[in-house]
């Protein structure tokens, strides 16, 4: 086998591999052997058909399957061969493989990226601050204040409804006098300034009172789910029936059962709030580190990317964007994936991916088990039913895998930090958490 490489770029390959005459010879010859034994034609007894029988009948189909064949077990050796390690699928360039001639060597074209030569720089002198908290009792006062806010109970007002009330309502839309699925309610408890409903459907309704009725007309977004409803205008007849004002809730344990604690009251719910808050804690702090961390390792290794990569992931990119999930995409410190950034972003996730998967290779660094049963279990705990989720996770290999990179990840992570010089930065729930921030929104 001849092969040959041309650079058509910084990591672009062009590869060209002949595949000699005698090993396509020795495999069509093989193959029809096997099926002059095995094959069953009329007039012949099974495995007595003449192999002149087979050849006219089977060669031609025999030669190009053989020939497929040996595209894809000679490209791995020409890869290997010649130390070429592609970043992406090479690209087997179009070949008519009806041409072959019986007894002449094939020669084919594939195009790929190599992936690039990375040199990890030395780490050693590099320092990061990683947060040290301990969670006050008064941090667990202000999640308790902040559940009582979100929770609050309803008591009937006499008077016109106002913003963070909660108006129990009926309403019934129509377009063009005619009324459409979906927009017709009776018994509707509407929070005013939740932002449940479609722009402009609250706002009329504030100063309202029991009894009260009122048509009210509102624009649905041009890109709203349903396509028969999106941009056009609705008409909704609203009708009060009460007006709900929010009181905080008693920190008793009437309060601690609407979270699913049966025993133990107050005393128990601040053990699990605690607990919860240590989970989320633990998540924040590793989320920051890795932004820092590995925005600083991004800094300290320029490299070419490969252009199949950076074409692939655009596009996965993008695609996510158009279906509504860019909250998939969003990282620390970027506000959101928009189509001015995305292209930026992904050259940051192909630069980041391909420095993690070296670290990997280079470190010997393998998942660890542990690790992936106890995230797998962190992620289960914030649902109802945490040992279903979990064996669902265990069970399916997709979903396995995805927590699998995770937990790389965060070896990646440790190894670095073992690496660089810590400090220890005391630093308080509330900053780590963003609370400040929030309240100050």
């Amino acid at each position: 086998m001849s092969v040959t490489v041309e650079n058509v770029s910084q990591l672009g390959r062009k590869l060209t591999i002949e595949v000699p005459a005698e090993a396509i010879t020795k495999d069509v010859s093989e193959r029809l052997q096997k099926l002059a034994r095995e094959a069953r034609l009329p007039g012949f007894r099974p495995g007595k058909v003449p192999l002149k029988v087979i050849r006219q009948r089977y060669l031609k189909p025999v030669t190009q399957e053989t020939l497929a064949n040996l595209m894809q077990s000679s490209l791995m050796s020409a890869l290997e061969d010649k130390g070429i390690k592609p970043a992406a699928y090479p690209k087997v360039l179009p070949v008519d493989l009806e041409k072959y001639e019986e007894g002449q060597e094939f020669s084919y074209q594939v195009e790929l990226d190599e992936l690039p030569k990375i040199e990890l720089a030395t780490l050693t002198d590099v320092a990061f601050e990683q947060p040290q908290v301990e969670i006050t009792d008064l941090d667990i006062h202000t999640v308790l204040e902040r559940m009582r806010e979100q929770n609050p109970q309803w008591k009937a007002v006499e008077r016109a409804c106002q913003d963070k009330d909660k108006v129990m309502m009926d309403f019934e839309g129509s377009i063009d006098g005619e009324l459409f699925p979906g927009g017709k309610a009776e018994g509707f408890g509407l929070v005013l300034g939740s932002g449940g409903m479609i722009p402009g459907f609250e706002e009329p309704i504030i100063g309202m009172s029991k009894g009260d009725e009122k048509d009210i007309t509102v624009t649905f977004p041009a890109e709203y789910h349903a396509k028969e409803l999106a941009g056009k205008e609705a008409t909704f007849k609203i009708v009060v029936h009460e007006v709900l004002e929010p009181a905080l809730a008693d920190l008793d344990e009437a309060f601690a059962q609407q979270f699913g604690i049966k025993e133990g009251g107050m005393d128990a719910l601040k053990k699990d709030v605690k607990g919860n808050m240590e989970r989320e804690l633990k998540m924040k702090i590793n989320t920051q580190m890795k932004e820092i961390v590995f925005t600083k390792l991004l800094e300290m290794h320029a490299f070419d990317l490969p252009v199949s990569l950076l074409v692939e992931e655009t596009a996965n990119m993008r695609r996510l964007l158009e279906q509504g999930a860019a909250n998939s995409l969003k990282r620390p410190g970027l506000d959101a994936i928009t189509e001015d950034n995305l292209e930026e972003e992904a050259n940051r996730r192909v630069h980041l991916g391909l420095l993690i998967a070296h670290i990997i290779e280079a470190k010997g660094i393998k998942a660890d088990m542990n690790r992936i049963s106890e995230r797998i279990f962190e992620m289960a705990s914030v649902y109802e039913q945490p040992e279903q989720i979990a064996a669902w996770y265990l069970q399916n290999e997709n979903a396995r895998k995805e927590v699998e990179s995770m937990v790389l990840e965060d070896q990646v992570l440790d190894w670095i930090l073992s690496e660089a010089k810590i400090t220890d930065k005391p630093t308080s729930y509330k900053e780590v958490m963003g609370l400040d921030e929030k309240a100050e929104k």
